[in-house]
């Protein structure tokens, strides 16, 4: 018993493990987060990409019934259709009930608007994180 005691105490200095200690990416918010490293490296961590919801809106109530649908077509390829206008102000965030959101990294974009009976627009928009709105 005597001796079980006596290997414990000297594993708990460390002795019984490897002397190295092991360097890793100690943030937490990493995707490369390493729970078992002593030290902190130099540079390794790993982040994911900062993203940001956008909003393309309408607010004049006669954009749907005269063009119809509107597709915003980024240049990323990504789509989405606003079919219902905001008769006050766009919703306090991205979520909504009426169409024009899209995730995406933090970025510059272009896109394209259009819709079956108005001309197409072009435009740009650079997504900050958190939501950004877009008036057409």
């Amino acid at each position: 018993m005597i001796s079980l005691i006596a290997f414990a105490i000297l594993c708990s200095t460390n002795s019984c493990g490897s002397d190295e200690d092991r360097i890793g990416c100690m943030d937490r918010s990493a995707t490369n987060y390493d729970l078992d490293a002593d030290l902190a490296c130099n540079s390794c961590c790993v982040f994911p990409p900062k993203k940001g919801g956008v909003l393309f809106y309408i607010s004049d109530a006669s954009v749907i019934p005269r063009c119809g649908n509107v597709v915003i077509t980024l240049s990323t390829g990504q789509q989405t259709i606003i079919s219902e206008y905001y008769p006050v102000s766009p919703p306090a965030t991205c979520v909504n009930q009426v169409g024009g959101y899209i995730l995406l990294e933090v970025g510059t974009y272009q896109y394209t608007i259009t819709s079956a009976r108005c001309a197409p627009a072009n435009g740009t928009l650079t997504v900050v994180e958190g939501c950004n709105k877009i008036r057409i």
